[in-house]
């Protein structure tokens, strides 16, 4: 029995942070709106959404993580209506962060200190 339990928990050890499947919820409300779901969980990047190239998403939250910085393919193969990225730390934000959203994100809900930003693209109005 003690094996077996050994047996279960090791393959959970083996996942790197980056993949949003072990760390994050995905599904579909009653409404049929589908989401992930990645809030609260002390994310300090944004996970690898590379595995999901051919699903729409209704919503995903990244809100309340450690996530500091957004790289130019933080979002690569995502498809998503509306993105919460408020409660993080942002420093940085590159130019092309959102480009792979581009026709797809009709709603971005992000919140940084102006102070100790570093880099905010054209993209975003301040």
């Amino acid at each position: 029995m003690y094996i077996l339990l050994f047996v279960c928990i090791l393959p959970s050890l083996s996942f790197s942070i980056s993949d949003f499947q072990t760390i994050c919820q995905a599904g579909i409300r009653q409404d049929n709106t589908n989401y992930i779901h990645c809030a609260r969980k002390q994310l300090k990047e944004i996970p690898n959404f590379t595995r999901i190239t051919n699903t729409f998403y209704d919503e995903l939250v990244l809100n309340d993580n450690q996530i500091t910085d957004i790289s130019s393919n933080a979002f690569q193969g995502l498809r998503v209506k509306r993105l919460n990225l408020s409660g993080n730390k942002i420093r940085s934000i590159s130019p092309s962060a959102f480009l792979e959203l581009s026709n797809y994100l009709e709603e971005l809900t992000i919140e940084f200190d102006p102070d100790t930003i570093h880099q905010i693209p054209d993209a975003i109005q301040v």
